[in-house]
């Protein structure tokens, strides 16, 4: 183990790119997730999730993330607008350059994770952009 944890065990920390051993998500399901952070960072994609987000939350207010996720561990000044995303951290309120609608979908498409499949307006947009030129 590194450092006493578990490498198949780890979740990113922060916007900082540091792992912890917080047993949340599968290593791989993580590097899909912060692969989607960098590829949000190019192309004008980050342009197109924000408005999606944007778009989907219009009128919504923002609710604190330790609300929205009990347990989650976020900070008093963490906040989302859950809309009807399959998990309320897809519409996590974000100070950063990028937002977690790409690394969230990312993880839905290649790991099956959070119901998105359920949610055709979010796959119909991840397919889109992934099948972008």
């Amino acid at each position: 183990p590194m450092n006493g944890r578990d490498p198949a065990r780890l979740e990113l920390s922060g916007t900082g790119g540091f792992l912890s051993n917080k047993p949340w998500a599968p290593l791989p399901q993580v590097a899909t997730h912060e692969l989607g952070h960098r590829m949000e960072d190019t192309q004008g994609l980050n342009r197109l999730c924000k408005e999606f987000r944007e778009r989907r939350t219009q009128g919504e207010v923002p609710v604190r993330m330790n609300v929205a996720i009990p347990g989650g561990g976020y900070g008093p000044n963490e906040y989302t607008k859950p809309d009807k995303f399959p998990s309320a951290y897809m519409g996590k309120q974000t100070d950063g350059h990028t937002s977690e609608i790409f690394s969230m979908g990312m993880e839905g498409v290649y790991h099956g994770t959070h119901n998105m499949w359920a949610d055709k307006e979010y796959t119909k947009f991840m397919l889109g952009v992934l099948a972008a030129k």
